[in-house]
């Protein structure tokens, strides 16, 4: 069962039943780390693919992510450009170094646009969604970044 989790939720827990992310033998939806400052954004987010099947964990900054990442196995991570403290291309910087199986999505603005492409440039970006998005869209977008952490995870 999806769960969405908020900032003050222990890591590593559903909060349907208490079990892990993962549970042994069964092939399982991706967990998706939604980071954003706006928690309306990830909301929504949560909203689009939890009837999809899919795991979502809630993050509010870059720090958050991070903190939550050395407690859960997340497959995808989507994280907004512009936030206060560390930027998205900042935390994809770090997630791509520590946890290289992490399947990157970078959600950003169009004026975020040299930033974005600095990012690609440095491949700490695995695929990109502008703001705002169209649902079509990201929903491929995830389902391919499914596919390829799926065999990233099979391959560790």
């Amino acid at each position: 069962m999806a769960s969405e989790r908020n900032p003050t939720t222990k890591p590593g827990s559903d909060l349907s039943n208490g079990n892990t992310l993962r549970s042994s033998g069964k092939k399982e939806k991706a967990c998706l780390l939604l980071v954003d400052d706006d928690p309306n954004v990830c909301r929504a987010l949560s909203r689009l693919f939890r009837p999809l099947g899919f795991r979502t964990v809630i993050a509010q900054s870059a720090e958050q992510a991070l903190n939550f990442l050395s407690g859960i196995e997340a497959d995808i991570i989507i994280t907004d450009m512009r936030m206060p403290g560390k930027n998205g291309r900042q935390l994809l910087e770090e997630v791509s170094r520590r946890y290289p199986h992490i399947h990157r999505i970078l959600l950003t603005g169009y004026a975020d646009l040299k930033e974005t492409t600095d990012a690609i440039r440095a491949g700490l970006v695995d695929d990109f969604l502008t703001k705002p998005w169209e649902v079509e869209h990201i929903e491929k977008c995830v389902l391919k970044a499914e596919k390829t952490a799926h065999m990233r995870r099979t391959k560790r």
